[in-house]
């Protein structure tokens, strides 16, 4: 019986090991970085626009290093988002924060207007120093005014442009939608209109992107060209959350073979 219990030990170890996941939200602050603690075991680090005040920001946790910066450009006006354009909707999935420290990542954002091809308005987030390993990238993309042009974002990573899993909800109708939708790039949300300028949001997910080298630099780019005459192209970023996806353990490999080994041992024995 011990020898059971010792089993299950292992391979529940094991499983915990090879299942935990490290997730850092970089949220946007105003136009100078805003310094955060540990909130729920994620570590949150407020990031301001470098082109309005902001630095880029230093991370170190829980074995993922680097640093982060945001900048808005190629606009007609650049700013910053709060009280009333403070996003109220909560996010449609579960990062592990409570719906009090999600009110502190949502409560901000950075935003830039564009009106033609010239100017149309670019948001970036770049992530250097990075380390190797496979990561998950998402964000919250939220506006309270009209934006009748389409939106994409992109990443890169050394350079180059990369293409990964990617997925969307789109917040219309005063909700979210039930199902995730397939793609990156998108028009605005249907009740969201330059003459009707309710909330509207996209929740987007970039899973497995694999980082091969160390000190690595990955970008992510919310672009879009509006058409000429409409000057509402306003893209706002609240929050991007990075998660490190742990690679398969050896000590749960070691566990499952071992508990393997010695189950067969015993019917060998009996038989």
């Amino acid at each position: 019986m011990k020898k059971y219990i010792t089993i299950a030990a292992l391979l529940s170890a094991g499983t915990v090991f090879a299942n935990a996941a490290t997730t850092i939200v970089f949220d946007v602050t105003n136009s100078s970085n805003t310094p955060y603690g540990t909130y729920e075991d994620i570590a949150i680090y407020g990031v301001g626009d470098v082109n309005n005040g902001g630095s880029a920001v230093s991370f170190d946790f829980n074995g993922i290093s680097g640093s982060v910066s945001l900048a808005t450009d190629t606009g007609v006006s650049r700013g910053w988002l709060s009280g009333g354009g403070v996003w109220t909707g909560g996010i449609p999935v579960d990062i592990g924060l409570s719906e009090t420290d999600l009110s502190t990542i949502t409560g901000s954002a950075a935003y830039i207007t564009g009106d033609t091809g010239s100017y149309p308005g670019v948001i970036t987030l770049t992530i250097s120093n990075l380390s190797a390993g496979t990561y998950d990238l998402s964000g919250l993309m939220a506006k309270g005014t009209g934006d009748t042009s389409p939106t994409t974002w992109s990443l890169s990573l050394n350079g180059t442009s990369i293409s990964v899993d990617s997925s969307y909800y789109a917040y219309g109708e005063s909700s979210w939608g039930t199902d995730a939708q397939s793609g990156s790039a998108y028009g605005a949300v249907s009740n969201s209109t330059k003459e009707n300028p309710t909330t509207s949001a996209h929740y987007v997910t970039f899973s497995g992107i694999e980082v091969t080298e160390e000190n690595s630099t990955l970008t992510l780019s919310l672009t879009g060209t509006p058409p000429s005459e409409d000057t509402q192209n306003l893209k706002a970023i609240q929050f991007v959350s990075l998660t490190a996806v742990p690679e398969p353990s050896a000590f749960g490999l070691l566990a499952g073979i071992g508990a393997l080994a010695l189950v067969a041992s015993r019917r060998r024995r009996r038989a």
